[in-house]
C-alpha cells in the first residue's frame, strides 16, 4: 500500500494530519499485491510508486511491477511501463523518481530477455525519463563506456529534471544480485550526453549505489562499499 499524509501548518491545528491511500484503482478497488518505492513532488501534488499486482489493468502480471503516477488534485492515475518505450511484453518498470517540480519521472525498466547481448538469458535494465506533460520518453543510459549497456538502474533526478543520475553495471543483476564493477553516471538532457562521475577501484569490490542528486545538480551523494 502507498499513502500520502499531509501535515498541518503550525498556524493551523497543531498535530493534525490527513492520510490518503494512493494505490487504489479509479473505482476505489484495493490492490492485490505489494506497492513500494513512493516518490513525491515538492508541493505534494504528484506521487509515483511501483506496484506488483493485477488490479490496475487487464495486462498486469503479478510480481512484475509497473510504475504508476497520480496527480492528487485531478485524481488521475496513469501507468508507465516498458511498453511505453517499445519494450517486449515480458518487462517490468520499477524505481520511479519524480523531479521536485512534478513534471518529470525517471524509471528503470527490466527486460527479461537480453536485447543487447544476443543468446544470453539474463535480464537487463534501462533508465528512461518521461515528461509527464508531453508523454515523451528519453533514454538516459546511452553513450556509456563499453560493456555498460547491460544494467542501468536506480535513477535520481534534479529539481527541474535536467539531470538524472543512475548506477550501471557490466554484469547482469538477475536472477542473482551480484554486482560486477558498478559505476555511476549523470546525464544532462540539455547536452544529451552522460558523464561518468563514480568508478570505484577494483579492490573496493566495485560496489557503488544509492546515488542522489542535489536539487540544482551540482552535488551527488552515493554509497560506496569498501572491502
Amino acid at each position: 500500500m502507498v499513502a500520502v499524509g499531509g501535515l498541518a501548518a503550525p498556524a493551523a491545528a497543531a498535530g493534525r494530519t490527513c492520510t490518503e491511500r494512493i494505490s487504489v484503482t479509479a473505482t476505489g478497488k484495493l490492490d492485490d499485491g505489494r506497492s513500494s518505492a513512493p516518490s513525491l513532488s515538492a508541493d505534494g501534488r504528484v506521487v509515483a510508486f511501483a506496484y506488483q499486482a493485477t488490479t490496475f489493468g487487464p495486462d498486469s502480471v503479478k510480481y512484475r511491477p509497473q510504475v504508476f503516477w497520480k496527480d492528487l488534485r485531478r485524481g488521475a492515475l496513469a501507468r508507465v511501463s516498458g511498453r511505453d518505450v517499445s519494450a517486449r511484453t515480458d518487462t517490468c518498470a520499477d524505481e520511479g523518481a519524480l523531479s521536485a517540480d512534478g513534471r518529470h519521472l525517471a524509471f528503470e525498466y527490466v527486460s527479461y530477455r537480453d536485447e543487447v547481448r544476443q543468446g544470453r538469458p539474463d535480464p537487463i535494465a534501462f533508465v528512461y525519463v518521461r515528461d509527464l506533460r508531453s508523454g515523451r520518453n528519453v533514454k538516459a543510459n546511452v553513450g556509456l563506456d563499453d560493456g555498460y549497456g547491460i544494467v542501468s538502474a536506480r535513477p535520481s533526478l534534479t529539481a527541474d529534471g535536467r539531470y538524472v543520475a543512475f548506477v550501471t553495471d557490466d554484469t547482469p543483476w538477475y536472477p542473482f544480485p551480484v554486482p560486477g564493477e558498478v559505476r555511476i553516471y549523470v546525464t544532462d538532457f540539455t547536452e544529451g550526453v552522460p558523464r561518468r562521475v563514480i568508478a570505484p577501484p577494483g579492490y573496493w569490490a566495485g560496489d557503488a549505489a544509492d546515488s542522489k542528486l542535489s536539487g540544482a545538480g551540482r552535488f551527488l551523494a552515493c554509497r560506496l562499499y569498501v572491502s
